[in-house]
């Protein structure tokens, strides 16, 4: 069972909290009904932060009607006993139906009406758009493609099934050739059905994924979405036919069992039996067919499979993976491959997500001859297809499908024997020859990575080299821990003013006790690191130290001497770094750094007052008795057993994970017998639920910019992790000192499994709850996308979109479900309107941010657009003032700690 920490854990970064929904007066700006009965099931009913499953709102499938020509066929006819063993046993021997279970079986066979068909009349017609799922009753059928007969089909037969499944026009037309009668199922109970079932087996299926190369280049969510939308299992029996020579392709396929032949020419009689073709290949576990015909844009399959035997196949639909990657499918995926092949660079490899998506489009794909020549002047060339041979480091070598040549030029300036030692990922391949039977190269010179970094505005604008030598110094300069919370133009900045410096065998770089000022990273050669006359580890390329200096006057902690020949050194001095790095961003680096100090004890920390309290217990302002720097101090009574809550455990492990300066800092755990103690950093700007009352109107655009566009890029940190927060709103976002936001609270946040991606249990608070998440039907990350179009709706419309005059959580989950969305005429922005449309679709699958591409989408939306620079780059850089700044620290409110007693004095510091 899920579960989480109550909701009363905003206390341990303590601000203002309300008393109670019914105490909260009615704002000018955000006009919210107290919504008691509302927040009942979202707080108060649920166990340990739970709400229990709403009963009554899984929104039932609208039940499609089929188009005029087939109502005219329908009849009224019971479904006896022998009609119901007909359906059964069609349904059961259909490929298509392989997952279903006997209740979905039966949901199916319910929905079933008859249809009546006279002789020469037709039951589907090829390119027509699916909308049912059919069984032979009675009578003689006959199915044609492109007007030739390719099978006759009798009583107990099912038909339709693959053009739902994969959501594509009618594959071939079935006509009537005597008197017949059909029982038709609703296609989106079908679908619906084979979805469910589907998503059950998305782990298993996740597994198989992982082995095909194919999608190597998808992300750990693509591959998730991937799995959700588009994949689906046949089982079809032996010498069913599981594509035909000409039709129109609606799938690839992926052996996972069995055995299946593949057959050119030939011709297909009036009993579906294939004669006369030519046996060109056999497939068997792990291989795979169909995809040529989506990845060259064939109109028609180029074979026939058949199945030899009982197979089992992982399928993937080309019309759901047109939705996911969009119309041109064959040239994502050969992208995503070379995707697959730039992570495995140990250089190529650093540059973002998006920074690769880039480069991998500055790449050629060349086919060569077998034993054709590769030129040696490759920056790097990745294997599509055939074999490479060539002189690797230790002799003769062959490059396979999948791996990669790389030369290492843009790590290393100049031969130095000691930095090519240290550089094992060297994958450098020279005398490059294709093989015997050819090969496909996906290639990337030298001058097209200059051009890409250009592109991206990476470069210095000059030769080559200084191109490649400024991206080098911005990739290094991207892996030091404490410019992960910079904006890119400041990273770009200060990668601008590394000042390389040369140092031979024995140099001292710098010397323990002396106060530091530089900030060094190893661009090629050794250091030993020494402290106290004791070498204590080794440093060598891409390494880096001396980063507190930049932030902190004080003495050096350690000796750091050169033990290669010569050593190259990138530096950057404090005066340079605080030139750029100023004001907001400079004073949160140095609180974050200083926070990072986890050798503190509870004995070094001396109780100020109370802050918070609740049935969890109680929560302190507390400071450091010798560096006085102040923190939040929650404890929480242990379990009788000396057990820490699973609650606490988990949240603790979430918080341990992140680190990102939008979302809640915490330090350490602390214990006692009887307790756990959770220290973090101190918030003091209260809540930005407190915060928007203070604005006596609506947001205006630019505000709603700075909080909606802050919590974008929080939850984006956040579903890269595979972390679904599940109860985004106003009161669980804080301010911190400066006015910027803290997410806090994730006592129901949820690591979700890497290969499902999905949760089910119904928990949350109901006025910010995603449809699927009230469904309970399974759902991931994107019940965060819409809480977040909830909390941009009150931000600009001053109201809630769904249930904003309910108090009933029942009567809130109706709104949700079964009304539209009405965005009141009083806000006239266009561009609002459709991100706010966009945000709060209620189908997840079309919902912005929920695609392949993730929060980027959202990112990229013309709402968030500046005229003077990135909107994102600003809010993370701290260049953008915060719409409110708190004027004072803002706790709990005194009256709600009234009679509260602290009985573990003796664990804190205490006077003696």
């Amino acid at each position: 069972m899920e579960g989480g920490a109550p909701p009363l854990t905003r206390l341990m970064s303590p601000g203002k909290s309300p008393k109670g929904d019914d105490d909260r007066k009615k704002s000018p700006a955000i006009r919210r009904t107290p919504r008691k009965a509302a927040q009942a099931v979202g707080k108060a009913s649920r166990k340990n932060g739970q709400v229990s499953a709403i009963d009554g709102f899984n929104e039932a499938t609208s039940s499609s009607t089929a188009g005029d020509a087939l109502l005219t066929h329908r009849q009224p006819r019971p479904k006896d006993r022998a009609a119901q063993a007909v359906i059964k046993t069609a349904m059961q021997a259909d490929s298509v139906c392989t997952l279903l279970e006997e209740a979905d079986l039966d949901t199916i066979l319910e929905s079933m009406e008859y249809f009546s068909f006279k002789a020469g009349e037709t039951i589907v017609k090829q390119g027509d758009l699916g909308k049912h799922f059919f069984v032979a009753h009675e009578g003689t059928l006959e199915v044609s493609m492109n007007g030739k007969v390719m099978n006759t089909i009798g009583p107990g037969s099912a038909f339709g099934g693959i053009a739902l499944l994969y959501n594509c026009p009618r594959t071939a037309t079935v006509t009537a050739t005597t008197a017949a009668g059909v029982w038709g199922a609703d296609g989106d109970t079908f679908k619906k059905l084979l979805r469910e079932r589907a998503i059950q087996h998305a782990a298993e299926n996740h597994k198989f994924l992982d082995t095909i190369k194919l999608f190597d280049g998808f992300t750990p969510r693509q591959k998730q979405l991937l799995g959700q939308l588009a994949l689906f299992v046949q089982a079809p029996e032996p010498g069913t036919r599981v594509i035909t020579e000409g039709e129109a392709p609606a799938a690839m396929y992926f052996v996972k069992k069995g055995e299946l032949s593949v057959y050119e020419g030939g011709t297909i009689d009036a009993s579906g039996n294939l004669t006369g073709a030519t046996k060109m290949a056999q497939l068997k576990a792990g291989h795979s067919f169909g995809e040529r015909a989506i990845l060259y844009n064939e109109k028609g399959r180029s074979s026939t499979v058949v199945a030899d035997s009982k197979c089992e196949l992982l399928c993937v639909g080309v019309q759901q993976l047109k939705e996911l990657l969009g119309d041109d499918v064959a040239t994502l995926l050969e992208r995503s491959f070379i995707l697959f092949g730039l992570k495995q660079s140990p250089v190529l490899s650093q540059f973002s997500v998006s920074q690769q998506h880039h480069i991998a489009q500055a790449m050629d794909v060349k086919a060569f001859q077998g034993h054709q020549r590769i030129d040696d002047k490759l920056r790097f060339a990745f294997i599509m297809d055939g074999e490479v041979s060539g002189q690797g480091k230790q002799g003769a070598i062959t490059l396979k499908r999948g791996q990669f040549h790389d030369d290492d030029s843009l790590i290393v300036t100049r031969e130095d024997d000691s930095s090519r030692a240290h550089n094992d990922h060297s994958n450098r391949v020279s005398d490059l020859v294709a093989g015997s039977g050819g090969a496909r190269l996906a290639i990337l010179t030298k001058e097209s990575l200059a051009k890409a970094l250009k592109q991206l505005g990476m470069s210095a604008m000059g030769s080559t080299e200084e191109t490649l030598e400024h991206a080098r110094k911005l990739l290094l300069a991207k892996k030091v821990p404490i410019f992960h919370h910079l904006s890119g133009a400041q990273i770009e900045q200060l990668s601008s003013k590394f000042v390389l410096q040369r140092f031979t065998k024995g140099a001292y770089v710098m010397e323990q006790g002396d106060v530091g000022t530089m900030f060094f990273v190893i661009a090629s050669g050794q250091v030993e690191v020494q402290i106290d006359g004791k070498v204590v580890r080794t440093l060598g390329k891409n390494a880096h130290f001396g980063e507190r200096a930049l932030l902190f006057d004080e003495a050096r902690t350690a000796t750091v001497r050169v033990t290669s020949s010569e050593a190259e050194l990138w530096a950057l001095a404090k005066s340079t770094f605080t030139e750029i790095v100023t004001g907001n961003i400079l004073q949160g680096l140095v609180h974050r750094l200083r926070l990072q100090n986890t050798s503190v004890r509870l004995r070094d920390l001396v109780h100020e007052h109370l802050i918070g309290a609740g049935s969890f217990g109680s929560v302190r302002l507390v400071s450091h008795i010798y560096t006085g720097l102040r923190y939040a101090l929650k404890r929480v009574r242990k379990k009788k057993n000396g057990e820490i809550p699973p609650e606490v455990v988990l949240e603790c492990s979430l918080l341990g994970e992140i680190d990102h300066p939008f979302i809640l800092q915490m330090v350490k755990t602390l214990e006692t017998p009887k307790s756990v103690y959770i220290l973090t950093e101190l918030i003091t700007g209260g809540e930005l639920f407190a915060a928007i009352r203070t604005i006596p109107r609506v947001l205006t655009k630019e505000e709603s910019q700075f909080y909606t566009g802050s919590l974008l890029l929080v939850l984006e940190v956040l579903h890269d992790l595979r972390i679904v927060y599940r109860d985004l709103k106003p009161e669980n976002v804080m301010l911190d000192s400066q006015g910027y936001l803290k997410l806090i609270d994730f006592g129901i946040a949820k690591k979700l499994d890497i290969q499902t991606g999905r949760t089910f249990t119904t928990i949350g608070t109901v006025h910010y709850m995603a449809p699927e998440v009230m469904r309970g039907k399974g759902y991931g990350t994107e019940c965060d996308i819409w809480s977040l179009g909830v909390m941009q709706f009150e931000f600009v419309c001053g109201c809630l979109p769904f249930g904003n005059d309910v108090d009933d959580a029942t009567a809130v989950c109706r709104q949700v479900l079964k009304e539209k969305l009405h965005i009141p005429r009083s806000y006239r922005d266009d561009l609002g309107c459709n991100l706010l449309d966009s945000l709060l679709h209620k189908s997840p699958g079309k919902r912005l941010g929920t695609g392949i591409n993730g929060e980027k989408d959202i990112k990229a939306h013309k709402y968030f657009d500046m005229s003077d620079g990135n909107l994102f780059d600003k809010i993370i850089g701290r260049v953008l003032p915060p719409p409110v700044i708190p004027q004072k620290e803002e706790y709990a409110d005194p009256g709600d700690l009234d009679g509260v007693t602290l009985s573990d004095a003796d664990c804190l510091h205490r006077e003696d």
